[in-house]
């Protein structure tokens, strides 16, 4: 009997909204505490894709790949339905040559450096704890980087009590780790850039003079 969480239960996909049928956990319950919070800041499904509304079902009522025990905890978790990855709308638009890359992949970092400011500044502050290429989606309609995923989240009690550990010199004023990763992938992907379209920097030109 497979119940590891590699078992795989199918999505139901609606027109605005994915409904995800999960395990319930801990994790899933974290993710429902940080909603509330985040729920609390001004248009938090712009920049942050939260459990919208979830509720238990029963085993019998899923189409699922694997096999449960009827006492398995299970919820379905509606969220805001977004598509596509930062990193897969950056990539089209590099390939693409699209003009507006690099603009778009400023904006997008000013853009989430302003999401993490909001997590620093709600009650109690939260941090994300996990992000990467796969939890930061794109919404091409508002033209906006969507931090999702909470489920790996520490709220401000946490790194008062048990998960102190994990980020020993952490400082509440501070998110360099995650602003030198975007500046340093900024820096990158301009260079490539530049280079694959022979654009030398402006003061390199100058010197031949």
């Amino acid at each position: 009997m497979n119940k590891g969480p590699r078992c795989e239960i199918k999505e139901k996909i609606e027109t605005q909204y994915t409904e995800k049928i999960t395990l319930k956990t801990e994790m899933t319950t974290r993710e429902e505490e940080i909603a509330k919070i985040l729920k609390e800041t001004s248009f938090p499904y712009l920049r942050f894709q939260i459990p919208i509304s979830s509720k238990e079902v029963s085993v019998g009522n899923i189409e699922t790949e694997c096999d449960l025990e009827t006492e398995t905890q299970i919820q379905s978790t509606k969220y805001k339905k977004i598509e596509k990855t930062l990193e897969k709308h950056l990539k089209e638009m590099k390939e693409r040559e699209d003009p507006n890359y690099l603009s778009t992949l400023v904006t997008c970092h000013i853009q989430l450096l302003e999401t993490i400011e909001i997590l620093q500044e709600t009650t109690p502050y939260i941090i994300h704890f996990n992000i990467n290429e796969e939890t930061v989606l794109y919404d091409e309609k508002n033209a906006i980087p969507v931090l999702s995923d909470f489920r790996m989240g520490l709220i401000e009690s946490d790194l008062e009590n048990e998960y102190e550990y994990l980020v020993p010199e952490y400082d509440e004023n501070q998110y360099w780790p995650f602003e030198i990763y975007m500046l340093t992938h900024t820096s990158q992907e301009v260079e490539s850039f530049m280079e694959s379209h022979r654009i030398r920097p402006k003061e390199e030109a100058l010197n031949e003079y």
